[in-house]
């Protein structure tokens, strides 16, 4: 009898920890996009800034970013960040 009471407790808890990790994996969406450099390279986020048709927001891509060999040495170029509108997600 014990040990099915502390299988129903370790099972109650597995299934408590599962739904509060579900909406901890939802993306969350932003209403700007950040500002340039705020990206990491492949890094994606939602962005719902009203440009995308009702019921989808836009998905940006950040950008490889390579140095280039200019008189400053932090300046930086390479190709933008990727964007396309996605279905909003729930």
């Amino acid at each position: 009898m014990r040990f099915a009471m502390r299988w129903s407790l370790v099972m109650a808890a597995m299934l408590g920890s599962v739904v509060l990790a579900v909406p901890a994996m939802s993306q969350q969406v932003l209403r700007r996009e950040p500002p340039a450099g705020q990206l990491k390279a492949g890094e994606v986020i939602l962005v719902d800034d009203g440009r995308c048709p009702q019921g989808q927001v836009r998905e940006v891509t950040g950008a490889r970013q390579q140095k280039t060999r200019d008189s400053l040495a932090s300046a930086t170029s390479g190709s933008s960040r990727s964007r396309r509108c996605v279905q909003r997600p729930r």
